[in-house]
């Protein structure tokens, strides 16, 4: 009996001796900034109905507003924007008519337009383009940086 007693002290032993000091007990995700924080500056900017979409790694996050417009042939004004969640900066900000904007990987959008909306380059025949938010360029698909 005082065999098992003094295998278990060593086991409790071992398992604490097994763990570096200073290592929090729970196995919960680092604290990200405050939900309110992204959200105080996306409804300053874009007013409510926002919808937030993350990237991958969840460091930007991506706040949109589509607002209906009675003007001849504009359906929505699609009011967006990006904000880095370390420091809660704004990277980017756009508003263009009848558009969708979408994550197309972790640093760029893929802003699609709607057939016969006014281009930069009318000879293009894609109805998207992507946005590199490191580079602050657009990008035609199969093309180079505009």
């Amino acid at each position: 009996m005082e065999f098992l007693y003094q295998l278990s002290l060593c086991m409790l032993l071992l398992a604490g001796a097994c763990k570096p000091a200073g290592t929090p007990q729970s196995n919960a995700a680092p604290l990200m900034p405050s939900s309110s924080d992204y959200r105080q500056l996306a409804e300053s900017r874009l007013g409510s109905k926002i919808q937030y979409t993350f990237n991958e790694d969840h460091t930007l996050v991506l706040c949109v507003a589509s607002v209906p417009v009675a003007a001849p042939a504009i359906t929505h004004s699609l009011q967006f924007l990006v904000i880095a969640l370390e420091g809660n900066r704004l990277i980017y900000e756009d508003k263009i008519a009848n558009a969708q904007v979408e994550w197309y990987n972790n640093t760029q959008l893929k802003i699609l337009t709607s057939p016969g909306t006014v281009q930069i380059k009318p000879d293009l025949p894609k109805n998207y383009y992507f946005f590199d938010l490191e580079t602050k360029q657009k990008i035609m698909p199969g093309a180079n940086k505009i």
